[in-house]
């Protein structure tokens, strides 16, 4: 990828008086798909943001008649540390190009490319986490070279495993179904 400004040498077209119609060929506004599979959260202003809780309790237990019913509590969950990223893109054009190619031909929505790409990058981020979920980490690459993502829970367990532990140490129990008292 060059790093040189778009002149007007390289996109010719957009200065030549002869084309009558010269528009931006770009995808229109991206549908935002991972907010439907994952929790966003806004405003954060710190490097990293760590979340733990208390957990809720097991599975009932049937009791036979004048058993005695077992006591359960809730216990610290595990710590998650998510660490913020930063993710850029530079569009760059000569002055010439600029004034004459971009502006005049009013495509100066080109640099809504950028956050198109920004789109891009998010979904296929997230989508290449889901797509690793058996995996404890991913790796992938981009034009900043290779990157590793770590994909554990709080219990060091990939995403899609059977071996996910409750926080008190019990194994979490497949589901089923189970019948409704009234």
């Amino acid at each position: 990828m060059s790093s040189a400004p778009l002149t007007i040498g390289q996109a010719a077209d957009a200065v030549d008086v002869s084309i009558q119609k010269y528009w931006l060929k770009d995808e229109q506004e991206k549908e935002e798909y991972f907010r439907k599979f994952y929790n966003v959260t806004t405003g954060v202003t710190d490097l990293y943001l760590k979340d733990s809780g208390i957990s809720g309790i097991g599975e009932t237990d049937e009791v036979a008649e004048q058993a005695t019913i077992i006591a359960e509590n809730p216990v610290q969950t595990f710590d998650k540390t998510f660490t913020q990223a930063c993710f850029s893109k530079i569009l760059s054009f000569s002055w010439k190009m600029w004034m004459y190619g971009i502006k005049k031909r009013d495509v100066t929505r080109i640099v809504s490319a950028l956050k198109n790409a920004a789109y891009t990058q998010r979904e296929n981020r997230l989508a290449r986490y889901l797509d690793a979920g058996w995996l404890t980490s991913h790796t992938y690459s981009d034009g900043q070279g290779a990157h590793t993502v770590t994909g554990t829970g709080g219990d060091s367990c990939a995403l899609y495993t059977a071996s996910h532990t409750r926080e008190d140490g019990k194994q979490v129990l497949p589901s089923y179904s189970i019948p409704c008292y009234a």
